[in-house]
């Protein structure tokens, strides 16, 4: 049975201001996990604020609305970019 590879890259522009985190591919647990410790790192250099672009996400764990539950009770403040409409009910988004 062949080997399916999942892909998943983040990308962190840090001279943008907000900083942007974008991600893309499959986000499951592990990488959710990698998500929220790149959040906090940010954090921990001093970056308040972040926009996180999902627009290249295909599927998104459940489990990532706890870990940016996590990291904005640290005082960080998450701009959601592109949510593809799908991901809408994980993330739990509404229109405003």
């Amino acid at each position: 049975m062949p080997h399916e590879e999942r892909t998943f890259t983040i990308d962190v522009d840090v001279l943008a201001e907000p900083p942007v985190v974008t991600v893309a591919g499959e986000v499951d647990e592990a990488e959710t996990e990698e998500l929220r410790t790149t959040l906090v790192g940010l954090l921990s250099l001093g970056h308040a604020e972040v926009e996180v672009d999902l627009g290249g996400v295909e599927r998104l764990d459940p489990g990532v609305r706890a870990a940016f539950s996590d990291v904005w009770s640290r005082g960080m403040v998450i701009y959601l970019g592109n949510p593809p409409p799908a991901m809408h009910d994980v993330l739990h988004l509404e229109a405003s």
